[in-house]
């Protein structure tokens, strides 16, 4: 894995291994994997799209870390800071997609037909 970097960091790659928190594998360096780090858009996916603003999910989620800014930051202060920001450009552009997709069919929801070959 000579050239590979973290996922989380940036730092040389040891492995890669499963994310904690969802089916996905990503490269961590040392520090990362022992921490547990996971990268930073697994965090902002879990605020986004799987809790409620960072409500709502098991309290394992507090023993996790990410990094940003060259330090690691823990989940609750990953949440801290994303509900001050709640302006920040990421946000509205995040609920403009949402309010023009309002009424849309999900996947997985039976307006969504399969085709069958």
């Amino acid at each position: 894995m000579a050239g590979d970097t973290c996922d989380v960091c940036g730092r040389p790659s040891v492995r890669v291994a499963s994310s904690s928190l969802a089916p996905i594998s990503w490269a961590f360096c040392t520090d990362c994997l022992n921490k547990p780090a996971e990268p930073l858009c697994m965090f902002a996916y879990l605020f986004d799209d799987v809790s409620d603003n960072g409500d709502g999910l098991r309290e394992e989620i507090n023993d996790y870390y990410t990094f940003k800014d060259g330090a690691y930051l823990s989940w609750s202060d990953y949440i801290k800071q994303r509900r001050k920001a709640k302006n920040d450009s990421h946000y509205r552009r995040l609920q403009g997609y949402r309010e023009q997709n309002e009424g849309r069919p999900k996947a997985g929801s039976e307006e969504i037909q399969v085709l069958k070959l």
